[in-house]
């Protein structure tokens, strides 16, 4: 049996909305490099077109090339935690 692992960030539309919603309310420009597997889900839930003028999606990052945050409750990768690498 084979199991996917459920983002709740990206794979539950309510959560994914409401980030893509709360990116303008920073008042500033924002740069989301966003992974291929939210920009599929920003398109299958017709999400990309809300992205507004100061919203700027560009390629993924890796974890080394610039701080990261974190928005979940937990995550896999506890090395970034403890690197440093994300808050």
């Amino acid at each position: 049996m084979n199991s996917i692992a459920v983002c709740s960030n990206i794979d539950r539309r309510k959560n994914l909305k409401s980030i893509i919603e709360a990116l303008p309310d920073s008042g500033m420009p924002v740069v989301f490099p966003v992974h291929p597997r939210t920009e599929k889900f920003l398109q299958e839930y017709g999400l990309l077109e809300r992205m507004l003028r100061n919203v700027r999606l560009i390629k993924p990052l890796g974890y080394l090339d610039r701080p990261c945050i974190t928005l979940r409750e937990n995550t896999e990768w506890m090395e970034t935690l403890e690197g440093g690498f994300t808050v």
